[in-house]
């Protein structure tokens, strides 16, 4: 079976349980079964969290060389190719209140998807609102992980036709950027998902 149902840009288990969903296999085809590179994180070794949680100041640059963790598919151990440590959820992902571990990626990664939802059913959000959440997302998971993108993704599908109809008092207004500097801004994130994606 060589037929990519799914596509895009989640994890395998989000892949997988779309695959349940509407097709009613389970996929152990070498992208499921292998490292689930769309879950990726800065090593917590190699570029470990500061005492707020958030991760460190050099992996908000998307040109940066990090070192990311990466886990197996059916496995909540995430793995750094740079340092060869092995870490469970609870070392990669912040305390967040009473969340912990992978209950802190998947609240993002529900977080993420509900606000796609309401984007597609009405499409009315402010750049300010897409920025916060992805803010949220790239401080808990990083700039490689899925949820992430996908907030990058939604940046891209709102500024688009910002650019090419918005009058430039409203570019200034809502994003607080001229038509050149949201051209820069929207190539900087097609740029990012191109990474993601190759």
């Amino acid at each position: 079976l060589t037929t990519d149902y799914v596509g895009g840009i989640g994890s395998t288990r989000f892949r997988r349980a779309q695959l349940w969903e509407t097709k009613l296999f389970h996929c152990d085809c070498s992208r499921c079964a292998g490292p689930d590179w769309p879950r990726a994180v800065p090593c917590p070794g190699c570029h470990p969290r500061r005492d707020n949680g958030k991760l460190p100041e050099e992996c908000s640059d998307s040109k940066a060389h990090l070192h990311y963790a990466v886990p197996c598919a059916d496995v909540d151990e995430w793995v750094c190719a740079k340092c060869a440590q092995t870490w469970d959820a609870s070392a990669v992902f912040p305390k967040i209140g009473d969340l912990k571990g992978t209950q802190v990626e998947e609240r993002m990664v529900e977080y993420v998807l509900a606000f796609d939802q309401k984007m597609d059913s009405c499409g009315s959000a402010s750049y300010g609102e897409i920025m916060e959440i992805f803010m949220m997302a790239f401080h808990m998971l990083g700039l490689r992980h899925w949820a992430t993108i996908k907030m990058l993704e939604i940046q891209c599908q709102w500024l688009c036709p910002q650019i090419l109809k918005a009058p430039e008092s409203l570019l200034l207004r809502q994003c607080r950027m001229n038509r050149a500097e949201v051209v820069d801004e929207l190539l900087d994130t097609l740029d990012i998902i191109w990474h993601f994606l190759t």
